[in-house]
């Protein structure tokens, strides 16, 4: 008999794992994917195993945030059947690296970019290896690119509506983030011209112009 989690879409990251909670069941249209609106606190002590039959979980690899967050095989081997990895964003063009590594000018770093994309390359190559490993025809582990679909945004920002693109709305945008922005700390007058709220991670529709290109070019690979 299938186990119940198998039908639970499993979204896993490698890093820090940020960015992917930001692709929450209610920006993954919910209904669409028959799981819960809000994704479950999964390290909940109250957390029963049926409220994972239908929901969203999220790892990540390599980010110190779970200890004993499984690997891909091990999720498949519990019979996990749809299983999505997100590669590395475009890093050097985050408004952090432009500042730490972009010159004067703060341009794009193309080793910081360079290094992701080598990344990716390993990771969707390694993914497909494995599928091609598995006797499995229900199994979809799924390479799930957010490099692309972020540096379109970033480098043609305004046919998205956003009118800042290099650096956040919060501070200076250059180098702020984490505990650095703050209740003292001064913001843009509107975040919704921004693609990123801090030095490293996009504003709220900054992530929803993102996940709708994500949902286009991915979501059918899961079924």
């Amino acid at each position: 008999m299938q186990p119940k989690h198998a039908d639970s879409l499993w979204a896993m990251k490698i890093g820090p794992n940020e960015t992917l909670r930001a692709y929450s069941a209610r920006h993954w249209k919910s209904e669409q994917l028959g799981i819960k609106e809000y994704v479950l606190a999964y390290l909940d002590p109250h957390l029963q195993p049926s409220g994972l039959f239908t929901g969203v979980s999220f790892a990540s690899r390599a980010s110190g945030f779970d200890p004993q967050t499984a690997q891909i095989q091990e999720l498949h081997q519990l019979g996990l059947k749809r299983i999505g990895l997100f590669g590395a964003a475009p890093i050097g063009c985050l408004p952090s690296q432009r500042t730490l590594a972009g010159g004067e000018l703060r341009v794009c770093s193309e080793i910081y970019n360079q290094a992701a994309q080598l990344m990716n390359s390993k990771l969707s190559s390694a993914i497909t290896s494995y599928n091609n490993s598995l006797n499995d025809p229900k199994a979809r582990i799924v390479y799930t690119d957010i490099y692309n679909p972020l540096l379109n945004i970033i480098l043609n920002h305004d046919k998205y509506g956003f009118s800042v693109a290099d650096k956040g709305c919060c501070g200076t945008g250059n180098l702020e983030v984490s505990i650095l922005c703050n209740q003292l700390t001064d913001t843009c007058p509107d975040d919704s011209v921004y693609v990123f709220w801090n030095s490293y991670h996009p504003t709220e529709r900054g992530y929803r112009v993102l996940v709708n290109q994500i949902l286009q070019s991915s979501l059918n690979k899961f079924f």
